[in-house]
């Protein structure tokens, strides 16, 4: 695209409009040679103090809100990163390629990497590149695309109402993906409803024909459906009612690895699936993101062996075996009353005593009190030998699982009780929100460091 071209995509004004940008770039720190910077306000930074350093860099051209002292071309807009939006919209909608929209409340970067896995065994495909979904995220993405591309696999997510609509627009999905509707980010929306509103806001930005894939087992299922319109629905779950679900799930946790393996069946017909994760949740993904490949024409060959290749997105349930014979699981990725969960069913299911360290859950509002206090009763009931907590509202978790929990203040103090404790025959669990860094646990306990 022509910068001409693109100035016209933003409605802004150049001197110089002959030039062709190739990619684009909002971070000087991963700036290349010919590209164009987009100077994005954020809330703690403002691009437009490295446009200097985008010049010095060898950036091609910038789009700026106001005129700056540079000797490259520039196009001034009232706002760049609506402009960034209106240029992955357009290169969007200058490719053929078939984009699906992901979101919800959990699992949505999981799915979103099984589908990318599974399609990548038809067609050259493009996905999110970790967890980039919100309004910079989508666009850049989107401007990722080319036009060898055949699939767009495009993550979305959202911690207000109306951001998965700004998201739709932009990436005009030909398939939309809800995983489930639960309280993550709960805070955000004020209800549960209010979460269900914003996620199917992705539905209303499908086509006419587009295809809306939905969690029969969800409780929002059919006011999902309902959102859908005239689109056509594929639902997927462990309820035999669903178009996409399965049969004879059989589990195993070998030497520090996870495999399930089941049968599916769509439309009357079964094949079987065999992937290295575990736990309904996960039972769910493989349906979500099978219940994608089927409603764009893919043949069972194919997820079948795209599902062979699926390796747990790290910080998602992944097992170690650590240095004292134990096995430790890793779910430092992000924690809410959902995904702990799923997570202490597969711990349920695997057997033996498990022990779970847990890390405060962020986002939840007003009910954040009320729902640790739920969560420390549930890994009781679970059948939990022992919980280690640490964070905000988490001694309220201690307190309601009660004899064998220990609130701690810092992390050193956890990581030397840990180390202490342990005697090589547990299962533990290690969780937390993003902000509580509990990743630190598991490189102490598998690697010596920390305490």
């Amino acid at each position: 695209m022509s910068l001409q071209q693109m100035s016209t995509v933003v409605g802004g004004e150049c001197a110089d409009g002959n030039i062709i940008i190739d990619s684009i770039s909002i971070d000087t720190r991963t700036l290349n040679p010919g590209d164009c910077y987009v100077a994005i306000k954020g809330s703690q930074f403002d691009g437009h103090d490295f446009v200097l350093q985008a010049e010095e860099l060898q950036a091609s051209a910038i789009i700026c809100e106001l005129p700056q002292k540079v000797n490259i071309p520039q196009v001034v807009v009232a706002n760049t990163q609506e402009a960034l939006a209106k240029l992955g919209r357009a290169n969007r909608q200058n490719n053929k390629a078939k984009i699906i929209g992901v979101t919800g409340s959990n699992g949505k970067t999981t799915v979103k990497e099984m589908i990318a896995v599974i399609l990548a065994e038809v067609g050259q495909t493009l996905a999110t590149m970790g967890n980039l979904n919100n309004d910079i995220g989508v666009p850049l993405t989107l401007l990722r695309l080319k036009k060898s591309d055949d699939f767009g696999v495009i993550e979305m997510g959202a911690n207000h109402p109306e951001e998965i609509a700004y998201l739709g627009q932009c990436a005009e999905p030909d398939v939309g993906v809800i995983t489930n509707i639960s309280e993550a980010h709960l805070e955000g929306f004020e209800s549960l409803e209010g979460v269900a509103k914003t996620k199917c806001e992705l539905l209303e930005s499908l086509s006419k024909t587009g295809i809306a894939v939905l969690n029969k087992d969800d409780a929002f299922f059919d006011f999902c459906v309902e959102r859908a319109g005239s689109s056509r629905v594929i639902s997927f779950g462990l309820s035999a009612l669903a178009d996409v679900s399965p049969i004879a799930i059989k589990s195993q946790l070998r030497e520090g690895q996870f495999m399930t393996r089941f049968t599916i069946k769509y439309q009357q017909e079964l094949f079987d699936v065999k992937v290295g994760l575990v736990g309904d949740h996960n039972i769910k993904n493989v349906l979500a993101a099978s219940a994608v490949a089927l409603a764009l024409g893919v043949e069972y060959q194919y997820i079948q062996k795209g599902l062979e290749k699926v390796k747990p997105v790290p910080g998602r349930l992944e097992p170690y075996v650590m240095p004292t014979g134990g096995v430790l699981i890793n779910d430092t990725y992000n924690a809410n009353p959902a995904s702990l969960t799923a997570a202490l069913t597969v711990l349920k299911e695997i057997g033996g005593d498990f022990w779970v360290v847990l890390g405060a859950m962020g986002e939840l509002g007003e009910e954040s009190r009320l729902l640790h206090i739920e969560v420390g009763r549930q890994i009781k009931s679970m059948g939990a030998m022992r919980l280690l907590a640490i964070g905000p509202d988490a001694k309220s978790t201690t307190d309601a699982f009660g004899k064998g929990a220990i609130f701690f203040e810092t992390q050193e103090a956890m990581i030397t009780t840990l180390k202490k404790e342990l005697t090589g025959s547990e299962t533990i669990l290690v969780k937390g929100s993003r902000m509580q860094k509990m990743e630190n646990i598991v490189n102490a306990l598998m690697h010596g460091g920390g305490n």
